[in-house]
């Protein structure tokens, strides 16, 4: 058995077993808890506490896995068993949960019996679930479902039945009680029973009549609403009637049962003994004046009415006929029927109803309402009209909109429509208000048309008017009065076009005893068309119509409808539908839009109305809040009118009184403070009802997103509304100074509100304001330059909220205020939704809920937004500041959440306020702020993380915080993640039981690395292994000894087996992309482990090396290469794109780090945001697919960029154990051309990918630098590197004179050096071998690069000198060298003399050499040197030498400013060093190549050159003879003097060539030599590689300097006693 840190409570079992509807994950190990626990399911509650004493051993055994509790959770779990009577045992499920810290044990106590209670419904709430999952349709584990559905209902003994346990434990809870938690458990009862009898059981006799019979006894639970919450109470009430009414409300026939083997023989009509039961039940024991009674009377009636009908058409079996009689008796159906409504059932379902859809979770809810709604459609044929029966029909379709295409399909609900359409307009409110309740998505194009056909008008005939005649007719029996006009009758003339009924028109007098009459003319008309006209009217004197409540709720009703009809329509219809209520206005420019704004702006001034004073009346008067109803309604109206005419909206707030115009930085309108603000703080903060604000709020993000998707139009200039106009408004309500960002952002909290749900219906949707803009304008690469109108909101919002400066520096000292909605939210969660929750306000507690999620999200965007505001990414915000400071409570809200969303949420916060801090220099401790939170949360994490049934997006995110944290330079709270060590107090305490109590993330990591199959979860837990192994290498020593682990790593590093084509769908390049990623973080781990030696290999590293043998070849072959990358693809992708769309190109949509992205269609560019700013261009569908496939490719890209990096780390490593292995050498070798191979396969890829290209190729040269040393290298092998190496350079997207005027060659650079060293090592190889196949390599490089190169470079360096130019040209140098010592290169001698008179490089060098004292490289003449050491490597060539003859080499030396210094004399290397080497490192050598290969026809010249040199000669030969230092430099120059005169004198001997100095300088040597002691004393580093050797011991007392030296002095000895010199 498992042992694991705490049991998966009750209400996370719950929420696994609802997620397995949607997770593709393995069900099974969340079935097989929910089996081990079915014996508590059963018993609908935890065992009792025992009658002998419970003996608590160290550890307990709960479903299957073993438990170490610790001394207070046994101590807790007893105290809490006296208290709820519940086991020990069951009460260690409690207290074994990780939780907040409570130190004091009575608070913890009281918190703990709230906890049991929660977990005592949640076992309850686990049968709901199952009952309620195994009703899904298509469920992908509906077997298992169905197995514990079945094993839940098998009770002890065979004769019980689970569902009546089910109702027997309702009726033994519905005994009073002063704990409010019994009613929790009673109301998760009822939705127990409720989903049983809805979902899965069969209503038979005895269960109905069970059931009535505890309703009836309870009087619907009256005993128990006195002491529970009023809501709670109202909860059970309507669960109880939705139990009755499903369970009554069967389909089937008496005779069904009995007639057909169809499985619903037990329902409770085939038997006939219930039947009466029931029947009594209902008619004689339910409380007759209970509300709650008559919805099931009126059930019942329907079933009787049914059974009636059925009787009188077919029949009933002769055992039903007695039983029949009686229910039928006294007219039975329509006694009921009729009852039930004048008891007000319909008013009891309308109320229901709307208390069920509030308060229940929405799918849950649904259910119930979908109950009573029912009934309701069955009872509407036996309802009479009524405006109030007519107001209770369109409250349930408006609580339950997605039920509205029940009712048009239904023939009786018709019949209804047309009952409410025979009284309209008589009738004004009954017709339209049910229309706005039926018009949903689905359904709002049929009320369109409905309205817009209407056969009849019906009104009051006017007293006087008698233009008509009366006739009468007898129609089935009944008289019907009908009326006909003689001329045209006027039927609505308060508009300038009046709407007239011609002569002929006919009519239905409706009441014969009215007086006058109320007529239904037959005649057809567009009811949009007259709501237009009513509103056209009424604009005229809103005062007059706000005042009067019959006319206020008229254009209440028609703006509502409006509205919802603007909502639910396609955006064609919608505006159609505008242009027929606005066909017969009268004005330039009036239509509906403008004369709602009309009416909103007057009545809004009616809210806001000043005393004399200038004083906004605070008083809440009846026509304010009836004039704040109307500009509410209103502004609702123009917020959904926003996308379809935003250029009639937009001017329209402009000019309203709802901006603050004395804050506009335009000044366009002079003026005092919009009306805005007056209305919040002086009605509706004194009212505690902020329905205007919130529809403020709600008009606001409308522009906003309108401002987004007309983004393009802004910035080229053709939207309809002006950027300035856009500006003012946004800015008058989110800018420095604006009233939402400001004033309501900052107080809402502290308001006064008599609904608490509107309190976070604010803060939601201020939140999800402010979320939208900063998404957008830091979400985006450009956002700013695409939302320039958003980006001065979005930066105040940021500067407001974090509290900084307009420069972006912390505003010191700035109050909470700012931030106050944030703080707010770290309050222990008892106060929050779970305090309305205990409290049976579950929509508060949803509300709650929701905001809570938003603001938790907008808190992750603001610190990350903060880089983009702040001067210093090293300074965090004073947000992240607070944040920091009360991270203890964020942790404190994270354990004690039990909501997966929020958990999810918290993390991703705390991830990204340490992810924050990791610029700033002394980050804070984060183990020292979560203070004694810190060991909860570790805990909490790995409780969550080792449950199996863990969600993959929690597992995400938790594995994104730990990453952060491990990867962060906070090592206190990482030792505890990655050790099994628990603070005490905030000290480490090493307590044994303590210890071996706790598991530790890294453990829990690779616990879930060996079973996971998701490579999505695989790469955040590899990824966060690797962090942590990178970082706190000592803290993952243990991984080394777990070879389950590192099997796993290794089959994570085999990628030979994917294949990558360019035709894979979208959804496998993702998978693809994932798994790559794995493979590079597992090759990582694998590397690192290789570099952690400290000498010979371990046992793991040599199994890492022996595995790598076999298979790194294939490993290499896919990790360094990248295939399926479509260059063309993001290259016409950025053309078109440009091409349609200037202001907006395609790379402007780059994702930043403010919005997480993942691998696939959404990983580079923003599709979505692209999408809404030119979705209104209908060229963009063609795009759409393009930017997606482009996010898959980058991927893709990214992915194997990522792997190829992890590889390069691993071949690194690996060469440091290759210098004896011969078979690991032969895999490097052969890393190296794959490396180059790729570069030359791959250069379609260069534009994008370049910096791949550089790094493969430092690989190789790195492996080839190490390969160097290895004696198991041949040179074939050398061979076949410079051939790969010369290809790769040939091949390169940019060629290598091009790289070179671009001054961008470091990829060629790397290229060269590995030409450099493959040819010295041919050079250097015993081979007997021809490489004649590189004899045109060998020339393709030296005319492309020591020819062409070196020209270019110092033809550059004459007017641009810089440092690099030197580098490369010394890197020339070293390559020619090389090449000149490469077998059979005379042959290739007179190309090299050719490529050189070509490209001119010879004249650039000397010309660069005579510029050397103006081409300074700081101050120094660099190119001096490096011109003649180029010159002098050519002259070593006998060809080439001659060609500098020729080229008057000597004339350019003697004439150069820098020789001039040289002529003078003098220059020595311990004074002037630079000089010092031009002389003895480029003329000298030169001199010498020239004598050597031109002989006597340049001797003369040379010994003429030297005269012109005598001063320095002398001086260098004089220096002996007073020997101050010795230096290697000296020796050199003394050396070459030497070989000089000594070859003069061989070939001038004839012409009496004499040197004189010999004799004293050998004398001078020989005294050296001689006195070892006084030679030390005078050996003098000069230069860096002459320090060098001296930091080089030999030991006693000898250096590497001194060897060197007197080696040379030895050699220049021997020189002198050669008399042939």
């Amino acid at each position: 058995m498992a042992e694991r840190l705490a049991p998966i409570s009750f209400r996370e079992l719950t929420r696994s077993l609802k997620a397995l509807r949607n997770d593709s994950a393995d069900a099974t190990l969340v079935t097989d808890i929910a089996k081990r626990r079915l014996p508590i399911v059963k018993r609908l509650r935890f065992a009792p506490v025992a009658a002998a004493p419970e003996n608590i051993g160290e550890t307990v055994e709960i479903d299957g896995n073993t438990y170490r509790p610790t001394a207070t959770q046994k101590a807790d779990a007893e105290r809490l068993s006296k208290i709820t009577v519940t086991s020990v045992a069951d009460c260690l499920r409690i207290t074994l949960l990780p939780d907040v810290q409570i130190l004091n044990e009575d608070a913890r106590l009281a918190y703990l019996v709230r906890r049991h209670a929660r977990e005592s419904a949640a076992i309850i709430d686990l049968a709901t679930a199952l009952f309620d999952e195994a009703s899904v349709v298509d469920h992908q584990h509906a077997k298992l479902i169905d197995e514990l559905l079945v094993q839940i209902q098998v009770t002890e003994n065979a004769e019980s039945d689970f569902f009546l346990n089910v109702v027997k434990a309702v009726k033994e809870r519905s005994a009073p009680s002063p704990s409010d938690t019994e009613f929790v458990v009673l109301r998760s009862l009822l939705r127990l029973v409720f989903a049983a009898a809805y979902n899965k059981i069969s209503c038979s006799g005895d269960r109905v009549a069970g059931w009535l019979q505890v309703v009836s006894q309870t009087r619907f639970f009256d005993d128990v609403q006195a002491n529970a919450p009023e809501l709670i109470a109202m909860t059970v009430k309507c669960l109880a009637c939705a139990i009755s009414i499903e369970m009554l409300a069967v389909s089937y026939s008496v005779t069904t049962p009995l007639a057909s083997a169809n499985g619903n023989a037990n329902m409770y009509l085939s038997a006939p003994k219930y039947l009466f039961a029931i029947h009594k039940q209902i008619t004689e024991h339910m409380p007759p004046m209970d509300p709650f009674a008559a919805p099931i009377r009126m059930t019942w009636g329907l079933v009787l009415s049914e059974i009636a009908v059925e009787k009188e058409q077919m029949g009933v079996p002769a055992e039903y006929t007695q039983t029949v009689d009686q229910l039928l008796a006294d007219n039975a159906p329509q006694t009921l029927l009729a009852n039930a409504v004048n008891d007000a059932g319909v008013n009891t379902i309308k109320v229901a109803v709307e208390h069920l859809a509030r308060e229940e979770e929405s799918s849950v809810g649904q259910q119930y309402v979908s109950v009573f709604e029912e009934l309701l459609r069955h009872m509407l044929p036996y309802l009479s009209y009524s405006m109030d029966v007519a107001a209770s029909v369109t409250s349930v379709y408006t609580s339950a909109p997605n039920l509205a295409s029940l009712f048009n399909a239904d023939e009786g609900s018709l019949v209804f429509r047309e009952k409410l359409r025979g009284m309209f307009p008589h009738d004004f409110h009954s017709l339209p208000r049910l229309m706005t309740a039926l018009a949903s998505p689905a359904t709002a194009a049929v009320v369109m048309e409905y309205l817009r056909k209407l056969p009849t008008y019906t009104q009051i005939v006017p007293r006087g008017f008698s233009a008509y005649d009366l006739e009468s007719r007898k129609v089935e029996g009944d008289i019907i009065n009908s009326i006909k006009l003689r001329k045209d009758f006027v039927l609505f003339g308060r508009s300038p076009v009046p709407i007239v009924a011609p002569a002929g028109t006919s009519g239905s007098i409706l009441s014969s005893t009215a007086n006058p009459s109320v007529v239904m003319w037959d005649y057809a008309y567009n009811a949009w068309n007259l709501f237009g006209r009513i509103m056209d009217v009424a604009e005229s004197d809103v005062v007059a119509v706000v005042g009067d409540d019959d006319q206020r709720e008229v254009i209440l009703t028609i703006i509502r409808l409006l509205t919802r009809m603007v909502e639910h329509l396609p955006p064609a219809d919608a505006v159609e539908l505008l242009n027929d209520a606005s066909e017969d206005m009268q004005g330039d420019g009036r239509n509906i839009i403008s004369v709602v704004y009309g009416i909103m702006d007057r009545a809004i001034g009616i809210v806001a109305e000043e005393d004399k004073f200038g004083r906004v009346r605070s008083k809440v008067t009846a026509a304010r809040t009836a004039a704040k109803e109307v500009a509410v309604s209103c502004v609702d109206f123009l917020r959904a009118c926003v996308p379809l005419y935003p250029d009639g909206v937009w001017p329209l707030i402009s000019r309203s009184s709802l901006l603050d115009k004395k804050l506009s930085k335009f000044g366009r309108m002079a003026g005092g403070d919009g009306d805005f603000l007056r209305i919040v703080a002086g009605q509706e903060c004194t009212s505690g009802s902020y329905e205007f604000l919130i529809a403020v709020i709600k008009l606001v993000e409308a522009l906003v997103v309108d401002t987004i998707e007309d983004a393009v139009n802004i910035l080229s200039g053709v939207s309809g509304t002006s950027a300035r106009v856009r500006t003012e408004v946004l800015q008058s309500f989110l800018g420095e100074s604006g009233s939402l960002l400001v004033e309501v952002w900052s107080g809402f909290g502290e308001w006064r509100y008599t609904d608490v749900r509107q309190r976070f219906e604010i803060g939601t949707a201020l939140v999800s304001l402010f979320t939208l803009v900063l998404s957008k304008v830091y979400g985006l690469a450009d956002g700013k330059k695409l939302f320039p109108t958003l980006a001065s909101c979005a930066g105040c919002i940021v500067s407001y909220i974090c509290s900084l400066t307009e420069n972006g520096q912390i505003a010191h000292g700035a109050s909470y205020r700012p931030f106050a909605p944030i703080l707010g939210l770290l309050e222990s969660h008892e106060k929050g939704a779970e305090l309305y929750r205990a409290l049976g306000q579950q929509s508060a507690a949803r509300s709650a809920e929701s905001y809570a999620d938003a603001l938790l999200q907008l808190t992750e965007t603001l610190v990350r937004c903060r880089s983009y505001i702040t001067t210093s990414a090293s300074m965090a915000s004073r947000l992240e500041e607070v944040l920091f400071d009360e991270i203890s409570r964020l942790a404190a809200l994270f354990v004690s959440n039990f909501t997966e969303i929020r958990r999810r949420r918290i993390a991703k916060v705390i991830a990204a306020i340490i992810s924050a801090q990791g610029d700033i220099e002394a980050p804070p401790s984060l183990v020292a702020h979560l203070s004694i939170n810190a060991d909860a949360l570790v805990a909490t994490m790995v409780y969550v993380l080792e449950d199996a049934s863990c969600s993959k997006q929690e597992q995400l995110v938790l594995w994104e915080l730990l990453n952060a944290v491990v990867s962060q330079r906070q090592q206190g709270f990482a030792a505890l993640v990655l050790s099994t060590e628990k603070l005490s107090n905030g000290v480490f305490a090493h307590d044994k039981l303590q210890k071996s109590s706790k598991t530790s993330l890294l453990q829990v990591a690779t616990a879930r690395l060996r079973h996971t199959t998701d490579t999505e979860v695989t790469l955040a837990i590899v990824k966060f292994i690797a962090s942590a192994q990178n970082y706190w290498a000592s803290a993952t020593a243990d991984l080394s000894k777990d070879a389950e682990f590192w099997k796993k790593i290794t089959s994570l590093m085999d990628t030979s087996a994917i294949d990558v084509h360019n035709n894979a769908r979208p959804v496998d390049i993702e998978a693809i992309s994932f798994r790559f990623s794995c493979a590079a973080y597992a090759t990582q781990i694998s590397a690192s482990q290789l570099f952690s030696g400290n000498g010979e290999p371990d046992e793991l590293q040599k199994a890492i090396i022996d595995s790598l043998r076999k298979s790194s070849d294939t490993l290499s072959d896919v990790a360094l290469r990248i295939r399926g990358y479509r260059p063309s693809l993001h290259g016409n992708l950025q053309r078109n794109f440009q091409k349609k769309w200037p202001v907006a190109p395609v790379l402007a949509f780059r994702h930043t780090g403010v919005i997480d992205t993942r691998y696939g269609t959404q990983y580079f560019y923003d599709a979505d945001v692209a999408t809404t700013l030119v979705c209104r261009d209908n060229a963009w569908q063609s795009y759409i697919q393009e930017v997606k496939a482009a996010n898959s490719n980058l991927s893709l890209l990214d992915s194997q960029v990522m792997l190829l990096r992890a590889w390069i780390l691993m071949a690194t490593a690996l060469s440091e154990h290759a210098a004896k292995d011969k078979v690991l050498s032969a895999k490097l070798v052969n890393t190296v051309k794959v490396c180059l191979n790729a570069n030359v396969n791959e250069e379609d890829n260069w534009a994008v990918a370049s910096s791949v290209f550089a790094e493969r190729a430092a690989l190789a040269f790195n492996l080839v630098s190490k390969l160097r040393t290895s004696a198991v290298v041949q040179g074939s092998d050398y061979t076949e590197i410079f051939s790969h190496a010369y290809l790769a350079f040939n091949s390169s997207e940019a060629p290598y004179l091009q790289a070179l005027n671009d001054n961008d060659l470091t990829y060629h650079r790397v290229i060269l050096r590995i030409l450099y060293l493959s040819l010295r090592g041919i050079n250097d190889a015993d081979s007997s071998s021809s490489n004649h196949q590189l004899y045109s390599a060998v020339a393709g490089i030296f005319e492309l690069v020591v020819a062409k190169g070196a020209a270019r470079i110092f033809e550059k360096a004459r007017t641009a000198p810089e440092a690099s130019a030197v580098d490369d040209v010394i890197l020339i140098i070293a390559l020619l060298q090389e090449i000149l010592e490469f077998d059979g290169v005379e042959g290739l001698l007179p190309a090299f003399g050719s490529a050189l008179a070509d490209s001119g490089a010879l004249t650039s060098a000397m010309s660069l050499y005579s510029w050397a004292t103006q081409a300074l490289v700081d101050g120094e003449p660099l190119f001096a040197e490096t011109t003649l050491t180029y010159l002098a490597a050519l002259s070593s060539a006998p060809l080439l030498a001659e060609q500098l003859a020729t080229e008057n080499v000597l004339g350019v030396l003697i004439e150069s400013p820098i020789s001039q210094q040289i002529r003078e004399g003098g220059v020595r290397p311990d004074t002037q060093i630079r000089l010092h080497r031009v002389w003895t490192r480029g003329i000298l050598p030169l001199l010498l190549n020239l004598l050597r290969h031109v002989g006597g026809r340049i001797a003369r010249d040379i010994l003429a050159f030297l005269e012109l040199f005598e001063a320095q000669v002398q001086s260098a030969l004089l220096a002996w003879q007073q020997l101050n230092i010795v230096s290697l430099a000296a020796l050199d120059e003394t050396t070459f003097l030497v070989v000089l005169f000594g070859i003069l004198k061989m070939l001038l001997s004839e012409e009496g060539f004499v040197w004189n100095g010999r004799n004293n300088l050998a004398l001078s040597v020989d005294y050296a030599l001689t006195h070892p002691k006084y030679l030390a004393t005078l050996i003098t580093p000069v230069t860096a590689e002459e320090q060098n050797l001296q930091a080089t011991s030999r030991g006693q007392g000898q250096t590497a300097l001194s060897e060197a030296v007197v080696a040379q002095l030895r050699r220049l000895q021997e020189l002198l006693q050669d008399e042939d010199m």
